[in-house]
């Protein structure tokens, strides 16, 4: 009997014991880590913990599209203190079936402390908690990675990064995106509960039961699924349970909760943009925060991918919605604000671009260590300077010395550097709290002896390192590839990220800075847009040395389009060529530098052979004059103003056929085409480029003989210093350029034929190159075209560069 009671009250508390287990859930389970004394309901997820010294793998095959990473910093429970915004790091690769890395990138995050809530006791208890650790997760961060742009990535790998608030441990929950056929998916609605169906359905206008079918499909073709390391746990990776209080069941005050306001901050004088890539054409969504209240003005500038073309939006309000095509959208507003744009069909939102820098100061120099690798390949070094300042003003004198491995100082320079205001970079910890200057650069050519570089200066300054072999040739795709910002992923990197080798003492000691920097508008040179300008032509050899006249080139005459958005120079109107109809034209002509008599050139092409031809000048015939199948004719000196000129066969006074150009004209607005010499690639080209031009830009144009794809390829043979230099000059470029986007121009030679461009490349010239003149050699994949060679002065400023190269300031 007794038995049998003690059975009973055991089956009693038993009973009981279930009972208030389900009562209260997660909450009193007697965890080994974090105790909570937590009265509401709790989420639990299984998170995948990173840390800096291994890497976390995951295989990915080959049908995944997306990755979704949700991610948190781990941290002791004394530095996760409430609105306090902390920075941490991720750092992903990905791999392709060889085992080669195909992408390594670091994802900078900013995140805060989840709230504390009111235990059984009014004691206040965190609401997030691991199962088997004392450490607590921060609030969630999502950001997205795209596959599509790695097709042959087949394993990604993460671990924690350096950040600097030295967060060592990360949580992350890993995703596939999967699209589901839409019968599935009205299957798998059938079989969700009520609750799933509710939660889903939390953002819909009718009821639950009103639903379509067509809406079902919406909902749930797009499915993310969690998805785990590869290995074992405990030995691969490691793998702990987070829980969550269930917030929305609180009745708590929850501002603070989450980071003051999402995405990007942009003030009057930090700018901010956003790329609009070829997939994302179409309509977008700009929601903007204001820090205060009142009228809040935001001027967008949007600038075309592959055209000149610039459109800009005054928008009044926290609210803009428009349709976007492949380009640049800049934001300026009047006030301080944050923004978030998606990218409404898909919902994508576009990640920022991180950069990190260390502060050196009075005292504390930074220390780059470096060692000749890949068989002793000659190594470019790069350093980046950026001033900082409350208000901008000021110069500062900055210090870099190159030393052997047992402390022989190689070289020194120094150099006085002034502040000039950067609208498109922020600091991350503070984007409103200072500015920062505009990029200042050195490049050293690093001696096989070379071992570290010391920089050192008088205030505080901001250096970024970067490396590159001196004989790596560059690749770039044109035309997509001349705004910088576009197609990005796409694109070569120029320069490769150098860390200091102490990194981790500068992480402690507060000096390791992540800047976030944005993709400036391409502004058009109102110089180069009117043609106020002097163009030095160069004159080339050939490169086989096997013509028949010797080394001699001679040039061919060209008429390009070439479509000026403003009225060119008065003086321009030379070069300026407007259609002409031959059955009869009236036409103005312009003195240039106000002459009284002007001797007018009239340009033809496309005659179907050759021909004599009667010219009819206000009423005066002329001729006949024998034409080939294109070529230039002088009307001779003529007064300025009004004329009338039309054109007959000299056999039987029929209409000539082909174009016909004039210059010289008044009316330089329909003035579309250029005049230009150019020179036969054939098989090769050599420019002798004198000291003079060094540390300038070239303007090269090429014109291909066909439609098809070319590659062009230029190469700088000659010296370089042996010390620092302000400007670096690539040995070899190669330029893939698409023949089917390029216009027609044409040979005024006689030979009536037609060639396709021009495609503008603009080449730097640093003044690290050394001695009398260096040769500049151009060649092509195919044989033929025309190239033309020439330095732009301007005509009414200061010498200076025209024209950026568009490439120095890449970040990778």
């Amino acid at each position: 009997m007794r038995n049998l009671e003690r059975y009973l009250l055991v089956l009693i508390l038993l009973i009981v014991t279930i009972f208030v287990a389900r009562s209260c859930g997660p909450t009193l389970q007697r965890l080994t880590g974090y105790q909570t004394g937590l009265q509401v309901e709790l989420d639990s997820s299984t998170v995948y913990l990173l840390n800096r010294q291994t890497w976390t793998e995951y295989d990915l095959g080959s049908a995944v599209n997306e990755l979704r990473f949700i991610a948190h910093a781990i941290l002791a429970p004394e530095k996760l203190l409430p609105d306090l915004a902390f920075r941490y790091n991720i750092r992903y690769q990905l791999l392709d079936d060889a085992g080669e890395i195909v992408a390594d990138k670091i994802y900078h995050l900013v995140s805060k402390a989840a709230p504390y809530i009111q235990d059984e006791h009014s004691e206040l208890e965190y609401s997030r908690f691991y199962a088997r650790s004392e450490l607590r997760p921060s609030l969630d961060q999502i950001f997205y990675l795209r596959l599509a742009d790695y097709p042959s990535a087949r394993t990604l790998r993460v671990q924690a990064a350096p950040s600097p608030d030295d967060v060592e441990f990360i949580g992350l929950r890993l995703a596939v995106l999967e699209l589901i056929d839409p019968v599935d998916a009205v299957q798998t609605w059938r079989r969700m509960l009520r609750e799933q169906r509710d939660f889903m359905l939390r953002n819909h206008i009718f009821p639950p039961h009103s639903v379509s079918t067509p809406e079902i499909s919406n909902l749930l073709q797009r499915e993310w699924k969690p998805i785990g390391p590869a290995g074992l746990a405990g030995k691969d990776y490691q793998v702990d349970t987070l829980y969550m209080a269930k917030l929305e069941a609180l009745d708590l005050d929850q501002d603070g909760d989450v980071l003051a306001s999402p995405g990007a901050y942009a003030d009057p004088e930090h700018w901010a943009s956003v790329v609009i890539e070829p997939e994302n054409q179409g309509p977008w969504q700009l929601q903007f925060y204001p820090e205060a209240d009142g009228d809040n003005t935001v001027r967008l500038r949007w600038q075309s991918a592959l055209s000149r073309e610039i459109k800009v939006w005054q928008v009044q309000g926290n609210e803009w919605v428009g349709d976007l095509g492949a380009g640049l959208l800049e934001i300026v507003p009047s006030q301080a604000m944050t923004f978030e744009a998606e990218f409404l069909p898909t919902a994508y939102k576009p990640e920022r671009n991180y950069v990190s820098s260390y502060l050196v100061e009075p005292g504390k120099d930074l220390r780059f260590q470096f060692r000749m690798q890949n068989g002793g390949r000659r190594q470019v070094l790069r350093l980046d300077y950026r001033m900082l300042a409350a208000q901008p003003v000021g110069r500062l004198s900055v210090e870099v010395s190159l030393y052997t491995a047992d402390g022989k100082q190689i070289t020194r320079r120094s150099q006085q550097l002034d502040f000039v205001p950067d609208r498109y970079t922020q600091l991350s910890s503070g984007p409103s709290e200072s500015l920062i200057s505009e990029v200042s650069a050195h490049y050293i050519q690093l001696p096989a002896e070379a071992a570290y570089v010391i920089v050192a200066a008088s205030e505080p300054l901001l250096v970024s390192g970067y490396s590159r072999p001196e004989d790596l040739p560059l690749a770039r795709n044109l035309p997509q590839d001349r705004k910088y910002w576009f197609e990005r992923e796409q694109r070569m990197p120029q320069w490769f990220t150098l860390y200091p080798n102490n990194e981790a003492a500068l992480l402690a000691d507060g000096r390791v800075q992540a800047l976030i920097w944005h993709f400036p508008i391409l502004e058009v040179d109102e110089f180069i847009a009117k043609d106020n300008f002097q163009r030095i032509e160069f004159s080339p050899q050939s490169i086989t040395r096997n013509s028949a006249m010797g080394d001699a080139i001679y040039p061919r005459p060209l008429l390009f389009l070439d479509p000026q958005a403003d009225l060119p120079r008065r003086e321009a109107s030379m070069s300026r060529y407007c259609p002409l109809s031959p059955s009869g034209d009236v036409f103005t002509l312009a003195g240039a530098y106000l002459e009284n008599i002007m001797a007018p050139q009239l340009a033809y092409s496309g005659q179907r052979d050759s021909q004599a031809v009667m010219l009819y000048l206000d009423g005066e015939s002329h001729g006949p004059r024998y034409l080939g199948k294109s070529g230039v004719l002088s009307l001779g000196a003529m007064a300025l103003g009004e004329h009338h000129l039309s054109l007959s066969r000299y056999r039987d006074g029929a209409e000539v056929n082909g174009q016909w150009w004039l210059n010289a004209q008044a009316k330089n607005s329909a003035c579309d085409y250029a005049w230009r010499e150019v020179f036969p690639l054939a098989q090769g080209l050599r420019y002798q480029i004198a000291a003079a031009h060094f540390n300038d830009n070239l303007a090269i144009q090429f014109y291909s003989e066909h439609r098809g794809d070319v590659s062009l390829r230029l190469r700088v043979r000659g010296e370089k210093v042996a010390g620092v230099a302000n400007a670096y000059t690539l040995r070899d470029t190669l330029y893939h350029i698409k023949g089917a986007a390029l216009p027609p121009a044409y040979l005024l030679d006689g030979s009536g034929r037609k060639v396709y461009g021009p495609e503008r490349l603009n080449f730097n010239l640093g003044d690290d190159l050394a001695g009398e003149t260096v040769s500049l050699e151009l060649t092509s994949s195919v044989p033929g075209g025309f190239i033309a060679v020439a330095q732009l002065i301007p005509s009414e400023r200061e010498r200076s560069k025209v024209i950026s190269n568009l490439y120095e300031q890449e970040q990778e």
